[in-house]
């Protein structure tokens, strides 16, 4: 099949070292990666266009292509999250998106209801999905984060996971301390440590009285007593830091037209 149609939906490169590309082509995915021999010029390793200008038609029953001097087709069985404990699964199709949050974050709707979904666009980065899937099944039900709504597949595959979105909230800031601190506290109780404090972790009802945990993709599970206090002493100066910031201005200019121009057919996340 001639790749002229392809969408790009995610891309992560070093120019001139590597690049990893997730395309979209005929209800299917496949994914491409170029090596420090691909004909790329610097600007062109984040180029959708130039990248897909460099592939043969594609095989149907092949789903990589590897970018040299010349490309190579084949069929690469890609790894899924192992850890699926939600009885649902959702073809990432099935959403319908609305706002790029940042590169793997989107803002969705589903079944009439607005959530927000979060991939693996890679699998480099599964444990991270993994990690967020465990600590989700711990703190299930105990109002420490979004609602977890399910496991996101693509292709059949578990690569993704699916939380209610939370309107009318803010990031944490330092006037924030008392209740983000008593969120961290409750999560802290089931000896699981967040690993990231940063303030856009946290967001706070708008009347400033409830404070959830919404990225536990660096979590780490049975941490001791000694690592979860330094992480409570440390919150005030984390929410105090504006260094951190989830916005990817990139990918919201970028991705944006996709929910819009990509047939429903297609994969948009």
């Amino acid at each position: 099949m001639d790749c002229g149609d392809a969408v790009l939906l995610s891309a992560e490169s070093t120019p001139g070292v590597f690049g990893l590309y997730r395309f979209s082509h005929h209800g299917t995915v496949f994914y491409a990666r170029a090596d420090a021999k691909a004909p790329l010029k610097a600007v062109e390793w984040g180029w959708e266009l130039a990248v897909r200008k460099l592939l043969p038609p594609r095989p149907s029953d092949c789903n990589w292509a590897d970018i040299s001097d010349h490309v190579i087709w084949s069929y690469k069985h890609l790894k899924e999250a192992r850890y699926a404990w939600h009885p649902k699964r959702i073809d990432i199709r099935e959403l319908d998106p609305i706002k790029h949050l940042n590169h793997k974050v989107v803002l969705c709707r589903y079944e009439s209801e607005l959530v927000c979904s979060k991939i693996a666009r890679f699998e480099h980065e599964l444990p991270e999905i993994e990690r967020e899937a465990q600590a989700y099944r711990i703190i299930d039900g105990h109002n420490i984060g979004p609602r977890f709504l399910g496991h996101l597949t693509e292709n059949g595959r578990v690569m993704g996971i699916l939380m209610e979105y939370i309107p009318g909230t803010r990031h944490g800031t330092g006037d924030d301390l008392g209740v983000c601190i008593a969120t961290l506290g409750r999560l802290h109780e089931f000896k699981i440590l967040l690993g990231d404090t940063n303030r856009n972790n946290f967001l706070v009802s708008a009347d400033g009285g409830r404070a959830i945990i919404c990225d536990f993709a660096s979590s780490e599970l049975d941490a001791d007593e000694v690592t979860m206090k330094e992480e409570e002493d440390g919150l005030l100066m984390s929410l105090e830091n504006d260094e951190f910031d989830e916005e990817d201005g990139m990918w919201d200019i970028y991705g944006q037209h996709r929910f819009t121009e990509v047939p429903r057919s297609e994969y948009r996340i």
